[in-house]
């Protein structure tokens, strides 16, 4: 979870015009990657590495939202 002083800080970074924008191209690059592991992997264990990058990853396209709501304190 992340705490109110770590969300503060981060505020600027996610209050830039293009952050979103830039991040979504780069999370979306990422989870095309998984995808096709996902897609083409026989092994396992490669299987539950993609499937929790893609968690991760899904995660991350909300943390904007989840850094200001933080940093306000609701």
């Amino acid at each position: 979870m992340l705490d109110q002083k770590t969300a503060k800080d981060l505020i600027p970074l996610v209050n830039q015009p293009d952050f979103d924008e830039l991040l979504l191209i780069y999370l979306n690059t990422k989870k095309e990657d998984a995808y096709r592991i996902l897609e083409q992997s026989d092994d396992d264990i490669e299987i539950y590495r993609a499937q929790g990058q893609l968690h991760i990853l899904k995660r991350m396209e909300s943390m904007r939202l989840e850094v200001q709501t933080t940093a306000k304190g609701s």
